[in-house]
């Protein structure tokens, strides 16, 4: 009879070694709850908009925020860690408010009946490399009136072989990246430069017959709120906006890059004091802001109307070598 052969002994692994994937699964749960957390901090600190200027860019990422929160609540509910589920419930909830007025109720379909408007506007960035992408969207969307932003004399000159196919042409161009360009088949009643009466950056006002309505459309370009001085003029622009909107007896039209998103206290009360409506209301976030960036895309490029006139149509453009994407809009005069 032969002796039993021995029994393998398995030995404990030494104190304080686990397996790589449970360090690694460790690693993930530890930065998830972090990013939970920050999301939570970020959005507390945004309700402090109206006083600061960092805190009014919180505001801008509604959208980062929601997503961000749900795989920290997903594991926060699996741990029982009830505390920090119910903060991040809150804040996906606080969060999920500023997203809905886009999404729901949707916008009525167009009226194939009516007239219908369409509107490009795209900063183009004044040091694009390839301008010719640009003059190829353009020529592509052959919109009723174009808003182009940042355009310097480079710019004029090499859109004069498209521009020409527009008889009422508007161009300020700057070296700033304030230069702005209106280019109009609209026959224009009345045109103005810098029809706000301030001289922080170029605007333009023009007016036009649309569908029996005498439409009115302010472009223009805001500073960007990079610092409190820039952020505090930008508000100050905002609210000149807002007293030429009242002026406009309900066919104005506001276009341009705003430097805001409709998160943003100081374009609520613009919408409010300018009796406007956003266009992408009932048709979803559609960034434009950084081309490049999809994981900090936020809606920076808008286009607002006053009560006669409604949106039926919004579309985001192609890359086209900004860091921005161009919009297209259609509009029609609302039914009595």
């Amino acid at each position: 009879m032969e002796p039993a052969s021995p029994k393998p002994q398995i030995s404990d692994p030494p104190p304080g070694s686990h397996p790589p994937w449970s360090r690694i699964r460790g690693l993930l749960l530890a930065a998830c709850t972090l990013a939970g957390i920050c999301v939570i901090l970020a959005t507390l600190l945004a309700l402090l908009s109206p006083w600061f200027w960092w805190a009014d860019n919180l505001t801008h990422f509604r959208g980062q925020y929601c997503l961000l929160l749900l795989l920290p609540l997903l594991v926060w509910v699996r741990k029982h860690a009830w505390k920090p589920a119910l903060a991040g419930l809150i804040a996906l909830g606080w969060n999920a408010a500023f997203l809905t007025p886009l999404y729901w109720p949707q916008a009525p379909p167009a009226d194939h009946t009516r007239a219908t408007l369409t509107i490009l506007l795209s900063n183009v960035l004044t040091q694009n490399h390839t301008p010719e992408r640009v003059v190829a969207y353009l020529r592509q969307t052959d919109a009723d009136v174009v808003l182009l932003q940042e355009i310097d004399e480079a710019w004029v000159t090499r859109l004069k072989p498209w521009s020409i196919r527009y008889p009422h042409r508007m161009e300020y161009a700057q070296p700033d990246n304030f230069g702005i360009g209106l280019y109009s088949r609209q026959e224009l009643l009345h045109r103005r430069f810098d029809p706000l009466d301030e001289k922080t950056t170029p605007t333009i006002g023009i007016r036009f017959h649309f569908d029996g309505l005498d439409v009115q459309l302010l472009a223009i370009h805001t500073l960007p709120p990079v610092s409190p001085s820039y952020w505090s003029t930008r508000n100050q622009q905002l609210e000149s906006i807002g007293r030429w909107c009242r002026g406009a007896a309900g066919t104005g039209m506001v276009v341009g890059d705003l430097n805001i998103t409709p998160f943003s206290p100081f374009f609520t009360k613009l919408m409010q004091e300018g009796g406007l409506t956003h266009a992408r209301r009932g048709f979803g976030l559609i960034p434009t802001w950084p081309a490049n960036g999809p994981a900090f895309w936020i809606p920076l490029d808008t286009v607002l109307v006053q009560e006669q006139l409604r949106v039926v149509g919004i579309h985001r453009g192609p890359d086209v070598g900004s860091d921005h994407h161009p919009i297209l809009v259609r509009i029609q005069r609302r039914s009595s």
